[in-house]
């Protein structure tokens, strides 16, 4: 027997609405970019004769699978890590999570993470690690990349691999601890300051200079006496990572080097140590603009939306360089919006890409794909989000949207004469 199209229409838009009903946030797991925002990195700290490979990582909420519950929204998520040695699986450890929102909008929060680990003991051989990822809602695996533990590497001159985390020490179940930055091992590069706690293996005696270097020239020196020993571990807290005083039998030695992080720029940077004895070592730290504005990927488009703020000379001039130098001419411009300060982010920056971003999602017509480059998000980038908006139908042959700014007492009026959202700025 034959549906007739009607009820067959009705039926399908009913399934449609039970299955919206009951899965939510399913991101598109086998695209590659979404291994790109899951974020791995692996710390290391000294146990005695052995040491304890500490793997966490750190997935936005907008990329899991929400499911509803009740009032709630619900995600189960597994992460595994298998430990291979000579080609042989010796070790493998799961941890399991559930993640809860108060509502879809939550659930969809790209700036939410959840954090987990798993931690191993490892000897002083080689060793590689095969992590993966397990939205139990979708039964679907994320094999994700593997990670290379190369003791000699990771450990020298009895220094071991800085860990990256938040300056200022917090609480939490009346233990003293630091929130780690959870970024793949990353410095941040944002006006949050980062510190970095270096693990000792084992103490020699004497005073410790360090030096942390970027683009061929040093940007911050120090020098420690005294170490601090304690006996630090890896837990979780209010859905967060931390290194914590925790109970333990032995301590751990390490230094601390902090007020650092404000000066450096994106990209790759140094840390030097240096004994006494004079022996000295080296450690590549990475700082990456995490959450970085999407227009910013593309230098080009970037540079044309300055225009809304400088003058047709400005753009020629930066346009006049090479491609290549797109970006680092962008930075100039913006560094001279702010000049003296005594900080590398540029706040000013992120909100005008940011605002692009918006408006780039929000205001594309059929047209006029990239919405940054219409009346409406001209005004957006300039203005930032307005205080009330309202659509007047009332006009004859236009629909008009109005937006009010309170605190500049400014309104703007857009006009769409085609019926296809193409509003042009009136007044």
């Amino acid at each position: 027997m034959s549906i007739p199209r009607k009820s067959f229409f009705y039926v399908l838009l009913l399934i449609t609405g039970l299955c919206n009903n009951f899965l939510y946030s399913q991101p598109q797991l086998n695209n590659p970019q979404i291994k790109n925002l899951i974020f791995v990195e692996r710390n290391i700290l000294p146990r005695g004769d052995s040491l304890e490979c500490i793997v966490s990582y750190r997935i936005p909420y907008s990329e899991l699978v929400f499911v509803k519950n009740g009032s709630f929204f619900e995600c189960n998520v597994n992460f595994e890590c298998e430990v291979k040695q000579n080609s042989k699986i010796v070790n493998r450890k799961s941890s399991s999570s559930i993640v809860i929102t108060e509502n879809y909008e939550k659930s969809r929060d790209s700036e939410k993470y959840l954090e987990g680990f798993v931690s191993f003991q490892l000897n002083q051989d080689n060793h590689y690690l095969f992590p993966n990822l397990q939205i139990s809602n979708i039964e679907r695996r994320i094999e994700l990349d593997s990670i290379s533990i190369f003791p000699k590497r990771l450990v020298k001159d009895n220094f071991i691999q800085p860990i990256s985390v938040l300056k200022g020490e917090s609480n939490c179940n009346d233990l003293t601890l630091y929130k780690l930055n959870n970024w793949g091992n990353s410095i941040p590069f944002s006006t949050d300051e980062t510190i970095l706690i270096v693990p000792i293996l084992r103490r020699k005696s004497g005073k410790v200079k360090y030096f942390i270097q970027q683009n061929n020239s040093q940007v911050f020196t120090g020098e420690i006496s005294e170490c601090v020993k304690q006996p630090i571990k890896f837990d979780l807290c209010n859905n967060a990572l931390f290194l914590i005083n925790g109970k333990l039998d032995t301590q751990t030695e390490f230094f601390i080097i902090k007020d650092f992080s404000h000066l450096l720029s994106e990209g790759n940077a140094k840390l030097v140590i240096e004994s006494e004895d004079g022996n000295k070592s080296e450690f590549n730290l990475n700082v990456t603009w995490h959450n970085k504005p999407k227009s910013l990927s593309n230098p080009e488009f970037a540079i044309e939306l300055i225009k809304y703020i400088s003058d047709e000379l400005t753009l020629k001039m930066i346009f006049s360089k090479s491609s290549d130098e797109y970006y680092s001419e962008l930075l100039k411009f913006w560094d001279s919006r702010i000049p003296n300060r005594n900080y590398k982010f540029n706040n000013l920056m992120e909100e005008y890409y940011k605002r692009a971003d918006y408006a780039n999602a929000n205001f594309n017509t059929i047209t006029k794909q990239n919405g940054a480059l219409s009346d409406r998000g001209k005004i957006y980038i300039l203005y930032g989000k307005p205080d009330q908006t309202k659509r007047d139908y009332s006009l004859k042959n236009f629909v008009a949207e109005i937006w009010f700014y309170n605190n500049i007492k400014k309104e703007f009026v857009f006009l769409d004469e085609t019926g296809l959202g193409n509003f042009i700025l009136s007044k």
